[in-house]
């Protein structure tokens, strides 16, 4: 699990990434870039291994930052790439 705290207040975190239950030494959080405009945007990305229908894929995904600045938007992730692994 990888929780994002940059700069939060303690106990806080604005991203909490959670591998599934698997036995693949691959999946990772590979990692993470706030868009230039975030003050305003509130968008930030993350790239990451994850294994769908049993095939390792890399995925880069847009989010975006809540209401609360310290937490993401549950469900806003989007897909910008996806590439299955070897």
């Amino acid at each position: 699990m990888a929780r994002i705290r940059a700069g939060l207040p303690d106990g806080a975190r604005l991203f909490e990434w959670r591998p599934d239950a698997t036995d693949n030494p691959y999946r990772a959080l590979l990692g993470l870039a706030f868009s230039p405009d975030y003050a305003s945007s509130g968008e930030f990305y993350v790239n990451f291994t994850e294994t769908v229908s049993g095939q390792l894929r890399t995925v880069i995904a847009r989010y975006t930052v809540s209401a609360d600045p310290n937490v993401a938007t549950a469900g806003s992730r989007t897909d910008i790439f996806t590439v299955d692994q070897p």
